[in-house]
């Protein structure tokens, strides 16, 4: 698990690297860090429903070709797509 949140952080750190909003880059770092806890409890539990290498091979494809609008889109989609599977991570059953 370890070395996963370090490839992730990793990856999304560099694609903010070239900001020039220093500060709003220690906020990704820094949200980057707090969200290794999500990982651990969402692990296996949204299984099956994202395939997050995808959403990361196509985030990454749509950078190096310089397709900012793409990159936005996916960037989103794939935010929403993390902040869906903790929530339902966190669900209790009745």
């Amino acid at each position: 698990m370890a070395a996963y949140h370090d490839a992730h952080r990793a990856f999304h750190l560099a694609l903010v690297a070239r900001c020039p909003n220093e500060r709003m880059v220690r906020q990704v770092a820094q949200l980057l860090d707090q969200s290794q806890r999500f990982h651990a409890v969402g692990a296996g539990k949204g299984a099956g429903r994202r395939d997050a290498a995808a959403e990361h091979a196509a985030l990454c494809e749509a950078v190096v070709t310089g397709d900012r609008t793409q990159a936005v889109r996916l960037l989103r989609a794939h935010l929403q797509a993390t902040l869906d599977t903790v929530r339902r991570s966190t669900e209790t059953v009745p």
